[in-house]
């Protein structure tokens, strides 16, 4: 902290860019998705109906993808 304010953080302000995409299957296609979400320069995704089995984590590139089925998947 320099003393020259209050707030710890400062006056730092961040921008995030994020969306949503209904990918309908993703096993096969993540290197897709992940190239739409550079184009598009995105931070944050959530991605649904991606029809992974189970839970865990990969990631692509700068990316990391958790998921969790569904107790009806």
């Amino acid at each position: 902290m320099d003393g020259s304010s209050g707030n710890r953080l400062g006056s730092v302000k961040w921008k995030l860019a994020y969306g949503t995409w209904n990918v309908q299957g993703l096993n096969a296609r993540f290197s897709e998705v992940v190239a739409e979400i550079e184009r598009a320069r995105l931070d944050l995704v959530v991605l649904t109906e991606t029809m992974k089995k189970g839970s865990g984590s990969n990631t692509e590139g700068n990316y990391w993808h958790f998921f969790q089925q569904s107790e009806q998947g």
